[in-house]
């Protein structure tokens, strides 16, 4: 089975990228590739990457009532479900394609993260431990699993893992700020911050990384460039929902409105104040 995450759009997809769903359809049909699950997988895969998520699982859906067997669909399935919260329908639908497929390590992989997130930790094991006995080094599962014992505590277990999936994506930003989170868990700072710096330069634009690098700093007393670092948690998911307002920048306010974000612990936002 392919890569769940880099299945490529078809050609024909591509040239239809700014067209509404039905557009996209109707241009497929003309070409005869409507009724081929393949494209729809396609089609599929080419709109969840564009945000478009609803639209994506009514291609993987259109695609498995042409073919119901179709387990690289209804991966894909489940991990749109998954991103839009709807938990349960995507353990349902990683289950059917990983009984489908069981010899799919990205499959056990999905399914485990999906159980994860569902609370079914023992199971998640389970299925990671699968596909790490189907594919040792699959990065995706070796970080995954260490993500799950460092929330259980088992940071010697976690640290094994990520420092098997850094050495095999020494240039990988998602790896290597995970890998940073649990040495920073066990107090190993001056290697933390180090996986943050390089996560930071293999992808200058990931948010996370500066965020745990800021953070990093801050805890160590290093507070300029901590603060500087931390101001990356604005382009995260630690930004107020809904809020439009722009950011102070510490200009006079004159008769304007300054609200006050908590977004640490009490203490935090006194000390910041």
């Amino acid at each position: 089975m392919a890569n769940l995450a880099d299945r490529p759009a078809t050609t024909a997809v591509r040239e239809a990228q700014e067209l509404t769903l039905d557009r996209m359809l109707q241009a497929l049909d003309q070409r005869g590739l409507a009724a081929r699950p393949e494209t729809l997988n396609d089609l599929g895969v080419f709109l969840a990457g564009r945000g478009r998520s609803d639209e994506a699982i009514a291609c993987y859906r259109r695609a498995l009532a042409l073919r119901p067997d179709y387990a690289l669909a209804l991966n894909n399935l489940g991990l749109a479900l998954r991103g839009l919260g709807r938990l349960d329908e995507a353990v349902a639908a990683h289950r059917r394609a990983v009984a489908i497929d069981p010899a799919c390590a990205d499959g056990h992989d999905a399914l485990a993260a999906a159980l994860a997130k569902v609370g079914q930790a023992e199971a998640a094991v389970g299925h990671y431990r699968r596909a790490l006995s189907l594919d040792p080094d699959h990065v995706e599962a070796l970080v995954n699993l260490g993500n799950l014992w460092r929330g259980a505590g088992r940071l010697d277990d976690a640290l094994a893992l990520q420092r098997r999936a850094a050495a095999l994506r020494p240039r990988d930003a998602e790896v290597l700020n995970n890998l940073g989170i649990t040495l920073r868990e066990r107090n190993d700072v001056a290697e933390a911050i180090d996986c943050f710096r390089r996560a930071v330069a293999a992808q200058p634009g990931h948010a996370g990384a500066h965020v745990n690098l800021g953070m990093t700093l801050l805890a160590t007393g290093r507070f300029a460039e901590g603060c500087a670092e931390y101001e990356w948690r604005c382009r995260s998911d630690a930004r107020p929902p809904g809020l439009e307002a722009p950011l102070w920048d510490g200009r006079p306010l004159g008769q304007g409105t300054l609200l006050l974000w908590p977004e640490q612990g009490l203490g935090d936002a006194i000390q910041f104040i």
